[in-house]
């Protein structure tokens, strides 16, 4: 489907926290002009990826994903999302998350903070064996904002106003001592974030020293006659 859809010159954006396959990177090669990626990451600590995360690819996958990507001539960013309050958000892990980013030329990282379903929660509790920090995970939401995702896309809890504010305000300034723009994700916090957290890029994304034709968007096409 992805062959279809690039030899059509048509866009292709990717966001994976798995492992890319070796001859998925000859393609996006060849087509580089029509391919954009994000590789969600938000911790370093591979005994921590793997409670949280433990059917998503290993950290060292990951950063090699980002690093293939970048050889094969594709845009990509890096998704820290879902970031947890007092878990993986301490300013010197956040630091090194950003500096292993930035030593494979990322420029650009999109941030969010967990935001809490009633189906993740269960999740949580169902699969991380250690509780106590199931409770450190869960804690700050007793006091959460409770709306829904922009869009419509259902309901939920996020941590409270105060410390997404705070804590995004710190990413920010991380990001630039580091050299990296964080976009905070509008959808999952409507109310201290109005931007857009870069999870797909527009035409006009696209940056003209590329020397390639801009990807058209899906809906961009013609009707088929």
């Amino acid at each position: 489907m992805g062959l279809v859809l690039l030899e059509s010159g048509v866009g292709v954006d990717l966001v994976t926290k798995g492992a890319i396959p070796g001859r998925f990177f000859d393609l996006f090669r060849r087509h580089r002009g029509c391919v954009s990626g994000q590789v969600g990451l938000t911790t370093l600590d591979e005994s921590l990826r793997a409670a949280l995360e433990p059917g998503a690819a290993p950290v060292s996958e990951r950063l090699l994903n980002v690093s293939r990507l970048k050889e094969a001539g594709v845009y990509v960013s890096v998704r820290a999302d879902p970031l947890i309050h007092g878990v993986t958000d301490a300013d010197a892990d956040i630091a090194a998350l950003m500096a292993a980013c930035c030593q494979r030329g990322v420029t650009d990282m999109a941030a969010s903070y967990l935001f809490l379903r009633p189906a993740i929660a269960a999740s949580l509790k169902r699969h991380i064996t250690d509780r106590a920090l199931v409770e450190r995970i869960l804690a700050p939401y007793a006091q959460g904002s409770r709306f829904a995702l922009r869009g419509g896309a259902g309901g939920g809890l996020a941590l409270p106003e105060a410390i997404r504010r705070a804590a995004y305000e710190r990413l920010v300034r991380l990001g630039v001592e580091h050299g990296l723009q964080v976009h905070v994700c509008g959808c999952k916090n409507p109310d201290v974030a109005g931007g857009r957290c870069h999870l797909v890029r527009s035409v006009e994304d696209v940056p003209e020293s590329r020397g390639q034709e801009a990807a058209r968007l899906l809906w961009d096409l013609p009707p088929s006659s």
